[in-house]
């Protein structure tokens, strides 16, 4: 079962639906608890970077596109057994590869505490003996990357900033998205569908 100290409200098996309030809430205690430690208040585009490596303290490898233990359309990747971070080296557009950095670390957040209660399958790889996550079927893989996805886009587009940015409304989404993807440093279709989702404007 899962317990208290879970953001996800479920254990593995149950792991359905992540309500946005309680993912803005999780966002929020991020943002304050990195003023707190750092210093420095938190604007577009958010540093997602220092909230990885300085404040939780997360190494990050970068991996070139001959690595042998990532697939060629894997951008990154989670080690929960060494909190350890992989993002490919070769991801063209700043934009993509930050939502790679925030997509991790919503893993990190969301899903570390369920490794921990040992309710996900792991597997031991043979040439490295690394623990690492097994995602289940394929339904349930979706479910957790859509976590992950749902994570990234409010750590990189936190709702206060969002309805300051567009405090006087739009003219349009693709004005809007355009908007966005620069103030944020998104790309532009993250942007789009941060604002498709939005529900306060």
């Amino acid at each position: 079962m899962a317990t208290e100290f879970d953001p996800v409200p479920a254990c593995f098996c149950g792991v359905q639906f992540l309500p946005v309030a309680r993912l803005e809430r999780i966002v929020r205690d991020k943002l304050v608890r990195f003023e707190r430690e750092t210093g420095t208040r938190p604007a577009l585009p958010i540093d997602i970077e220092s909230l990885v490596e300085i404040m939780e303290k997360i190494e990050v490898e970068y991996f070139d596109d001959d690595h042998p233990e990532f697939e060629p359309d894997f951008l990154g990747a989670y080690d929960f057994s060494r909190d350890k971070m992989f993002v490919r080296e070769s991801i063209p557009h700043e934009g993509r590869r930050r939502f790679t950095w925030a997509h991790e670390y919503g893993h990190y957040i969301l899903h570390k505490p369920h490794f921990l209660q040992g309710v996900f399958d792991f597997y031991t790889e043979s040439s490295k003996a690394v623990v690492q996550l097994h995602r289940g079927e394929g339904g349930t893989r979706n479910k957790l990357e859509s976590q992950a996805n749902m994570f990234a886009s409010h750590i990189l587009m936190p709702t206060a900033f969002v309805s300051q940015l567009f405090a006087g409304g739009w003219a349009s989404i693709e004005e809007a998205s355009r908007t966005l993807s620069a103030a944020a440093d998104v790309s532009l279709q993250s942007a789009r569908i941060r604002l498709e989702n939005f529900k306060s404007i």
